[in-house]
């Protein structure tokens, strides 16, 4: 059995006598082009230029998200987001970096 567009006869319904129901079926499939032509362009867009990324250098100063290393707060709400200003020493890779830490940060 098919969806709610299909007749008895397993035949996707096209047309009909009923005006309201050809409105809908029209209606329906003009959505549905703008839908596909909408997913297209966003599709384009990001085969094109959707990489934005560009990689960081040596002494570019950079926030570090907090979001994976622990902290002396008592609880998480209460803890900084992000640290600021710290300095890229060296390239790890693309994505990796090496800060300048202050001297007070104890990595463990």
């Amino acid at each position: 059995m098919g969806g709610p567009l299909h007749s008895l006869a397993g035949q996707p319904l096209t047309h009909t006598s009923v005006p309201a129901l050809t409105n809908w079926l029209t209606d329906i499939k003009y959505v549905r082009e703008q839908a596909q032509e909408a997913i297209k362009r966003a599709q384009d867009l990001t085969k094109k230029g959707g990489n934005h990324f560009t990689p960081y250098h040596v002494r570019d100063k950079v926030w570090l998200d907090t979001k994976n290393l622990t902290a002396t707060h008592p609880t998480a709400k209460l803890a900084l987001k992000h640290y600021s200003s710290l300095l890229i020493t060296g390239v790890i890779s693309h994505v990796s970096y090496w800060l300048a830490l202050p001297q007070r940060w104890c990595i463990c």
